[in-house]
């Protein structure tokens, strides 16, 4: 990587945190160019509820909490589970699941055991209907795992919450809690904390 460096005229990043490592590197700064993701505005952009998009979905509640998006390893939603359970004698606050993934069969294990029923998976939905996906939730979640390098990552949906002018609660450090700060359009929680998850859930209903 570093003769990578080396010999390019420029190097293009995703997010400060990313520039800070590449400068630690010994990358000079006049070759670092920080060049955050995008997020298309004709599919994210704030939009009316769709009533017969929320029957389709079974999505009612009043208070819905949306995570739409890969259900890996890395978003840590094991402790969107905890902090649903924590949550469970709220019947005014529902969660949504949107998606699928790697981590989908073990988090529906999880919602099973605890008997949950303020957890709601719903399945991967075609892009251009996402934008109205996302406008049936009252706040979007975006998690990622408490690991170094992704304190460096500014995930997509980030951006594509803002363009949908909707509320945030992250579960995140770095450089994407900064951002969500700075937007006065959320707050975030440390990952894996899902007392404070379940608080910021209970405040914002």
């Amino acid at each position: 990587c570093n003769g990578v460096y080396r010999r390019a005229g420029k190097v293009a990043v995703s997010s400060p945190g990313m520039a800070d490592i590449l400068r630690a590197r010994g990358v000079p700064e006049g070759k670092i160019e920080v060049l955050p993701n995008w997020a298309d505005e004709e599919h994210f952009a704030p939009r009316p509820r769709s009533s017969a998009l929320a029957r389709a979905l079974s999505l009612h509640a009043p208070t819905i909490v949306m995570y739409a998006g890969n259900l890996g390893e890395m978003q840590g939603l094991d402790t969107l589970v905890a902090a649903a359970g924590r949550l469970a004698h709220r019947d005014d606050i529902l969660f949504a699941l949107v998606g699928g993934g790697v981590a989908e069969s073990r988090l529906r294990t999880d919602v099973e055991r605890r008997g949950l029923r303020n957890v709601r998976f719903v399945p991967p939905q075609p892009f251009d209907r996402i934008g109205d996906v996302l406008a049936l939730a009252d706040v979007q979640l975006v998690p990622l795992k408490d690991v170094p390098v992704l304190q460096a990552t500014l995930p997509s949906k980030l951006q594509a919450n803002l363009a949908a002018g909707l509320p945030i609660i992250g579960m995140v450090r770095g450089d994407a809690a900064d951002v969500i700060a700075r937007s006065g359009a959320g707050t975030a929680v440390h990952p894996g904390d899902a007392a404070a998850l379940a608080q910021a859930v209970a405040e914002f209903a």
